[in-house]
């Protein structure tokens, strides 16, 4: 039986990380969508990079879980803590990848994006409305969004 709740325990867990990277998937979405003019061409340009899915739900729930698990083993670990781990997360991938010029830019985007992420695990934790829509629903609706043809024919003969 304990089993069984550690399970349920451990998926519920997993959802809220996956919850935390559909909400930053989202706002990157709204991001894009408002910055493109809601031109929905550009926008599926834009949020169909592979790069970003694997820097959002992958770099960013591994980070996050090794943030959890720091936490987890070091006594004392305030807020703040965490809050400076998310940060240095989100600097993180850009000082291994980019010169020194372009990596605070980078860099600080990271940081924000680090953030909105910890934002969605936190309200995935309170909300159990928001963990499903946020790990199941919006990302299926970007993925559905992808496969849309949104190109314009004009002055064809």
């Amino acid at each position: 039986m304990t089993l069984k709740i550690n399970l349920i325990k451990a998926i519920s867990y997993l959802i809220t990380k996956l919850a935390g990277a559909g909400f930053l998937l989202f706002v990157i979405s709204i991001y894009l969508l408002l910055s493109f003019g809601i031109d929905m061409y550009e926008f599926v340009e834009g949020i169909s990079s592979g790069f970003l899915w694997i820097i959002v739900f992958g770099y960013g729930i591994l980070c996050s879980l090794l943030i959890d698990l720091w936490v987890l083993k070091v006594p004392n670990s305030s807020l703040t803590v965490k809050i400076l781990l998310y940060i240095l997360a989100g600097y993180g991938f850009f000082i291994i990848t980019m010169d020194v010029s372009f990596m605070f830019f980078a860099g600080t985007i990271g940081a924000l994006c680090s953030l909105i992420f910890y934002v969605g695990t936190l309200l995935s934790f309170r909300f159990q409305s928001f963990k499903y829509v946020f790990s199941i629903v919006v990302p299926l609706i970007i993925n559905i969004l992808m496969d849309v043809d949104f190109t314009e024919k004009e002055q064809w003969i």
